[in-house]
């Protein structure tokens, strides 16, 4: 009965990761007007799922590795899913992978089994990633505005417009690849086995595609179009910032916010016209997001300690 019960709170946060982060994918397109929303969707959940079965193993084992080994998945799974939901609801992006973390460490800290070392490991890609793509976005978009100013028009500048709009497209599936092969493991980590990885891989990818396709707008017009105005050299710009760095961290098995790394990456190629309101309400309920779930995974673990010994 656990083991069902586990599986669709499994479903259940892969949902409201792929609703949530559906934005740190196709946001950015959407708000350059690149893609239309509908369009925007089904792009992002066909490249969620390949991702996810592709790419996301290395993730999948890391977070594991940083859960209690006791490893009742329950409230690791229900109290970020719930904390996801809510901000879905207020259309703020936040991380996934902070509410995850927040909820192994409220678990771990009652429990005195959390994983130090590993839990180490993604604090410092959390803390180095979005860093990474500010600094990548800010270079990138400056060297290819300074290189435009040599040419007279947009057409000799990249032959036409639409080639921009393209390569933004472009961007935009390996985006939403490298997400999925990222934050996948935010859900199938607490259930994680060896045995059978596909399995677990197949339904977090499909319920994240579902949360993409069924609650993922309003999350993905706060980031297309509520922090900066975007054009699609702007667009092209932080989404091969983001997804180079989410890529990396991928590939080196370390699970990091894609949101905050994506937010980062647009205020990289603002030039001073940040929406500073839509980006103080993301950063603050981002900061909120950790100690939230840690606080609620830790005090329902104690209470349902005390009501049942």
């Amino acid at each position: 009965m656990l083991e069902i019960l586990s599986l669709v709170l499994v479903i259940y946060l892969a949902w409201n990761i792929g609703g949530n982060d559906v934005a740190n994918s196709v946001g950015i397109s959407y708000g350059s007007g690149a893609l239309k929303l509908r369009h925007a969707l089904l792009l992002a959940a066909v490249f969620e799922i390949l991702g996810v079965m592709l790419l996301s193993y290395r993730v999948n084992e890391t977070v594991a590795s940083g859960i209690s080994a006791s490893g009742n998945p329950f409230l690791l799974l229900l109290i970020p899913a719930l904390w996801l939901s809510f901000v879905s609801f207020k259309k703020i992006p936040v991380s996934a992978t902070q509410a995850v973390l927040g909820a192994v460490v409220g678990y771990g800290l009652v429990e005195h089994t959390l994983n130090v070392k590993a839990f180490s490991l993604m604090f410092l890609g959390w803390l180095i990633g979005p860093l990474a793509a500010f600094v990548w976005s800010f270079s990138l978009i400056r060297l290819l505005s300074g290189l435009r100013k040599g040419f007279t028009s947009v057409k000799e500048w990249m032959g036409n417009q639409r080639y921009l709009i393209i390569a933004q497209i472009i961007s935009s599936a390996l985006l939403a690849f490298a997400h999925g092969s990222n934050n996948a493991g935010l859900a199938i980590g607490p259930v994680y086995t060896a045995e059978n990885p596909f399995v677990l891989a197949a339904l977090a990818g499909f319920a994240m595609a579902l949360g993409i396709l069924t609650i993922g707008s309003g999350v993905v017009r706060t980031v297309g179009r509520g922090i900066t105005f975007l054009t699609p050299l702007s667009g092209f710009v932080s989404q091969i910032s983001a997804a180079s760095v989410i890529l990396f961290f991928s590939v080196t098995g370390i699970p990091v916010s894609t949101t905050h790394i994506v937010v980062s990456s647009i205020a990289g190629v603002g030039k001073g016209r940040i929406k500073t309101g839509t980006l103080a309400r993301i950063f603050l309920y981002g900061f909120l997001t950790l100690p939230v779930t840690a606080f609620l995974t830790g005090a329902t673990l104690i209470l349902m300690r005390s009501v049942f010994p």
